[in-house]
């Protein structure tokens, strides 16, 4: 198991949350979200040939348990992702990710991103916004002047937590921060990287 998997572990507080045996209960459950789950599976990392059907396999498994756990969220696009990152990171440790997941979406709040309505989700869009007006007045009102509203581009950001927009080796980064400080570093990471983009935008 790599060292940044025991270090996620440590910093979540895995082991205080796991519980024995409820995992294999909630599998032992029907859930009502899992042809949808079972399409997105092969869709999850699909050029990575690490993500094959086995690590396919274990995070459908992983995805019915939580849709079970918690059926206020059950199941939403981009969770897979979310799951496909920490079995990566695990080298497939199944059980031990079902926790890291219950962690993350349950006591750091992510749920919030993938509930009805999207409500957390929501939150971080408008504080973007307010951030943006603070420190790069120019740019939002440039992009606001465009039509291009921040929720075209946050929304993916946000949703899988910027896998589907950065390379792996920053994703990994940023996941070391969102571990150790929780949800809101996604704010700043979300600010710097449409900073770096300034030039050209504006251009």
């Amino acid at each position: 198991r790599s060292c940044r998997w025991a270090a996620w572990r440590q910093l979540l507080g895995c082991e205080r949350r796991a519980e024995p045996g409820r995992y294999g209960r909630l599998l032992g459950e029907e859930s009502k979200w899992l042809s949808l789950i079972r399409v997105d599976a092969p869709r999850t990392f699909p050029g990575m040939a690490l993500f094959n059907e086995d690590y396919q396999h274990v995070l459908i498994r992983i995805l019915h348990a939580y849709s079970n756990h918690n059926p206020e969220v059950g199941y939403c696009q981009g969770m897979n992702f979310i799951v496909g990152l920490l079995l990566l990171v695990s080298q497939c440790q199944e059980e031990e990710t079902f926790w890291a997941l219950c962690v993350l979406m349950d006591d750091r709040q992510l749920s919030g991103f993938f509930k009805e309505n999207f409500p957390l989700l929501r939150v971080y869009v408008y504080a973007y916004d307010q951030l943006m007006a603070d420190i790069l007045p120019d740019l939002r009102g440039h992009l606001a002047s465009q039509s291009l509203e921040a929720e075209i581009f946050l929304h993916q950001w946000y949703l899988s937590l910027f896998i589907n927009c950065l390379p792996l080796p920053a994703v990994l980064v940023i996941w070391d921060s969102v571990a150790y400080e929780g949800l809101p570093v996604l704010l700043r990471v979300a600010a710097a990287r449409v900073m770096s983009m300034r030039a050209s935008l504006l251009g």
